[in-house]
């Protein structure tokens, strides 16, 4: 009886024993398997540590490179700006030179109008004055034809004839007015400043 109880207590710890060695083996294998995914947990996480770092490094490199961008931007801003603010200069000032031109045009336009006018005036009264000059000339050679030379020097023996009328003391001409100078107008051309006259 004690040998009976005996025997079954040593097949129940035998195979309790047993059951324990399964379970043992079977959390040893479950612990390599925790340690493996682990290790590769830890690798993974190790790379994406890593990727992290790259990417903060690439993001801090753009960064810089939109500061520059940024930076590039604002200069080119303000030099366009400032070439802006210089062509409205520009382009303020021709358009100031242009009224300017404009005006002195119209004023040299006036000037050449009016220049005109005493033009045509002047042309006129030279012409009226040329009329005048070839009348009194033609007026002297006709005087001058009908007159007999001794008549021009104031001789006193001259002949008498019977019923004649004496001669006047001194035959001359009446005196001729004082005439400018022939007057010939040339064209004003380009400058309204200069006009020559001839």
């Amino acid at each position: 009886m004690v040998m009976t109880n005996v025997s079954q207590w040593i097949s129940e710890q035998k195979a309790s024993n047993e059951s324990l060695a399964a379970q043992m083996k079977a959390q040893s294998k479950l612990l390599l398997i925790a340690t493996e995914e682990r290790e590769h947990l830890q690798e993974t996480n190790d790379t994406l540590k890593a990727e992290v770092e790259r990417l903060k490094g690439a993001l801090d490199e753009k960064d810089r490179d939109v500061e520059g961008f940024k930076a590039q931007i604002r200069h080119q801003s303000m030099r366009l700006d400032r070439r802006t603010a210089e062509n409205q200069g520009c382009v303020a000032l021709n358009l100031s030179k242009i009224e300017d031109m404009q005006t002195r045009m119209r004023s040299n336009l006036e000037a050449i109008g009016m220049l005109n006018q005493q033009l045509n005036t002047l042309s006129q009264e030279n012409e009226q004055l040329r009329r005048q000059l070839d009348e009194e000339r033609c007026m002297r050679r006709q005087m001058e034809r009908l007159l007999p030379p001794t008549s021009q020097h104031c001789s006193t023996h001259l002949p008498v004839s019977p019923g004649a009328h004496p001669p006047p003391e001194c035959a001359s001409l009446p005196p001729l007015p004082h005439l400018p100078h022939p007057l010939s107008s040339t064209w004003v051309t380009g400058d309204t400043s200069s006009a020559e006259w001839s």
